[in-house]
């Protein structure tokens, strides 16, 4: 874009302290709570002109432009006249972002909301993160005593869905026998964020005896294209097998959080409608907690549990 060697480039604002301290900020955020999947929405670029160090530039100015390419913007509002996507803005959704468009469907756990110094008479300057877990297959949050989130007041009161006894998936699978194996994580996050209930790998031998792997997702029939849209993009496979839809029979569950030190803990409950069979502590959780307390994850691991017992998380108890 600057028509030079990137050894005689010279950044001015991406080196300024406030530049690195967002995108220091930013990484250690998604870092600490785990988040495994950003989606942001179409960005508000603004209109007009701004001032630089090289002077005054339309807007969005060269190196929001180039960044944009391929990413969904717009100027925004009538009123929105000068910068409001600053190239630091700009990479850092081009970096972490894996789909663009409206929030995805979700169980909402965490809310966070950061204000700026620009004031407007139109609309609050501040930006919006909302985290939760995909709502593939997940029950809304219960409260419980030690639980990080309060729902016990009537008017966010929420009523757990039944599961029907008969849940109808399709299989998709592939057979590949000349990737890179160090891809694969990347590969199973993919489907899971194209709305996979479930991806696993298993290890095969294929003809001449060439070791293989079958890559495996269940999908529901509301997200089975975009399952195997990320199949085949994300594989070397020329090809997908997707079988007529099956029955599984799914237990009751529901994610309850629980406070562990200051931070929210998901802990994964399921059973019959009147008893708890199975109690699971989301590890991604656990290894935060690991994280910020810096002490082993089998220690973390043993406070999770301590509290979701004190919850009355405990197998044979009652359904939250």
């Amino acid at each position: 874009m600057h028509g030079a060697s990137i050894e005689s480039v010279h950044f001015h604002e991406v080196g300024a302290l406030d530049s690195i301290g967002d995108i220091v900020g930013v990484c250690e955020a998604i870092r600490t709570l785990g988040v495994e999947t950003v989606v942001t929405s179409t960005v508000a670029v603004g209109a007009g002109t701004v001032k630089t160090q090289h002077g005054v530039l339309t807007v969005p100015p060269p190196a929001v432009a180039e960044l944009a390419k391929g990413w969904p913007v717009e100027a925004g509002g009538p009123g929105d006249v000068g910068e409001l996507c600053t190239p630091t803005g700009m990479t850092l959704i081009r970096t972490l972002s894996a789909r663009h468009g409206n929030m995805p469907e979700m169980v909402v756990e965490e809310i966070g909301v950061g204000a700026g110094t620009r004031i407007r008479k139109d609309r609050a300057g501040v930006v919006r993160v909302v985290v939760g877990t995909a709502a593939h297959d997940r029950t809304p949050a219960h409260s419980v005593a030690g639980a990080a989130i309060d729902l016990d007041s009537s008017h966010n009161q929420v009523t757990e869905p039944s599961f029907e006894p008969d849940d109808r998936v399709h299989t998709v699978e592939a057979n590949v026998d000349d990737m890179d194996p160090r891809l694969w994580p990347s590969v199973l996050d993919a489907l899971i964020s194209a709305g996979a209930n479930d991806a696993w790998l298993t290890p095969i031998v294929m003809k001449k005896g060439r070791p293989a792997d079958v890559v495996s997702a269940l999908s529901h029939e509301n997200s089975l294209s975009a399952v195997v849209d990320a199949m085949v993009a994300h594989t070397s496979t020329i090809g997908v097998r997707v079988s007529a839809p099956s029955h599984r029979r799914v237990l009751n569950r529901s994610i309850v959080p629980i406070d562990v030190d200051g931070m929210m803990v998901r802990v994964k409950v399921s059973g019959s409608e009147d008893e708890i069979t199975h109690v699971s502590i989301e590890f991604d959780d656990v290894a935060r907690v690991a994280r910020s307390l810096d002490i082993p994850q089998r220690e973390a691991l043993s406070m999770c549990e301590s509290v979701a017992w004190s919850a009355g998380l405990v197998c044979g108890r009652s359904m939250p």
